[in-house]
């Protein structure tokens, strides 16, 4: 080797050959032997007129948690955290079941290399559909379709004690002077001894969740969903007992306002938006959840 060197730096100079043959060699481990994440972090994105959630673990795992948001956004929110080594999101939630949110997911998935949708089966007109099933022909990916109607979800193993547990909701038609209620998915994850929920800013929809007996305890509570009486249902916000909330993006909209009692339920608790905030970082250490926003810790 030692002969086959001095050969080669005969014919090269060693300045140049030295270069030559080292980047390339780093280059090459950074690809082949990339650091992980050394925490799970989750990012609550600065998304205009939507909720979308990027989850980064220790182990390289990418998830997105996706209520609605223009694809355009949303990609340029992702883009910068997803490491060169790996730019594929390994699982997506559509949390919301409704035309805008499934185009929207569309879109992100002609953006994003997404390897698996988790998506509620029903509740979008049928060029929606056809609109998706269009956009699967070219860029396949794995799909699992819940059905809002049937009770007490499923749940996803992540490994390494993380789980993601869906709970699905029907939607409900227009009763008397109560309106209707879309159909959503709630979302609970569980991160070793942390948990997050993202759950519907309807109380409506938070109170179905609480008659229905599964898990809602959670460190982290995040709204979802654009709606004119976005609120807490007391009962529902009991059960989960939250430290830290992320509020809907809807409660930017200047037409929305809280449901009666919810300010009060908030009062004792963090609260953060990002609309005001920025992007909220959520970072599960050893010492517990550490919190960061577009404007500092």
């Amino acid at each position: 080797l030692n002969l086959f060197w001095q050969r080669l730096t005969g014919l090269v100079p060693a300045r140049v050959l030295v270069p030559a043959v080292a980047l390339p060699v780093i280059a090459f481990g950074a690809l082949a032997f990339h650091p992980t994440t050394p925490v799970d972090r989750l990012s609550f994105l600065d998304v205009a007129g939507g909720d979308s959630a990027l989850v980064q673990l220790a182990d390289g795992t990418n998830l997105v948690v996706q209520g609605s948001g223009p694809a355009d956004q949303v990609a340029r929110a992702v883009d910068p955290a997803l490491p060169v080594w790996n730019r594929s999101i390994d699982l997506a939630v559509l949390a919301a079941a409704d035309d805008t949110a499934l185009t929207d997911l569309t879109a992100l998935a002609g953006r994003e290399s997404i390897r698996q949708v988790v998506r509620p089966s029903t509740g979008f007109s049928d060029v929606t559909e056809n609109r998706w099933t269009a956009n699967l022909a070219t860029r396949p990916m794995g799909v699992v379709p819940v059905d809002p109607g049937y009770p007490g979800g499923g749940s996803l193993s992540l490994g390494g004690g993380k789980a993601l547990a869906i709970y699905p909701l029907t939607a409900v038609p227009k009763q008397g002077r109560a309106a209707a209620l879309e159909a959503s998915l709630a979302v609970r994850l569980t991160d070793g001894p942390v948990t997050i929920l993202w759950a519907s800013a309807l109380p409506a929809d938070q109170a179905r969740l609480a008659a229905s007996g599964v898990p809602l305890s959670a460190h982290v509570l995040k709204l979802v969903g654009r709606t004119a009486r976005w609120g807490l249902d007391p009962t529902f916000f009991q059960q989960v007992n939250p430290s830290i909330i992320i509020l809907s993006s809807g409660v930017a909209d200047r037409f929305a306002a809280p449901t009666p009692g919810t300010l009060d339920l908030l009062g004792n608790r963090r609260v953060y938006r990002t609309d005001l905030d920025g992007t909220v970082v959520i970072s599960v250490e050893a010492t517990g959840l550490v919190v960061e926003t577009g404007r500092g810790p």
